[in-house]
């Protein structure tokens, strides 16, 4: 429950943020698998992320200006690219 509560209020932090910090969906699709992570992080059923539909052939886009730290393929994820921004690493997976 702790985590749930941390992942909505980082969400809402997100959202509620000035437009400068703020950063943007990398698609305009709905999200089909949400974040989740249980008491265990080491144990299965564990999705660290967000799965967003999109359409083949659509843009991608950053979800915020950064620095590109790694593009290629990733065992288990496919085709990779990481942004560093802010402080943080964002990846976005296909």
């Amino acid at each position: 429950m702790r985590c749930r509560t941390v992942g909505l209020a980082f969400l809402l932090a997100l959202i509620a943020a000035p437009s400068g910090w703020s950063w943007s969906w990398p698609l305009s699709g709905e999200v089909i698998r949400p974040y989740s992570l249980g008491s265990d992080p080491y144990a299965a059923g564990q999705h660290r992320g967000a799965d967003v539909a999109g359409s083949a052939g659509e843009a991608v886009r950053a979800p915020a200006q950064g620095v590109v730290s790694f593009a290629g393929v990733v065992p288990g994820s496919g085709r990779t690219v990481s942004i560093q921004v802010d402080g943080y690493t964002v990846s976005v997976t296909h």
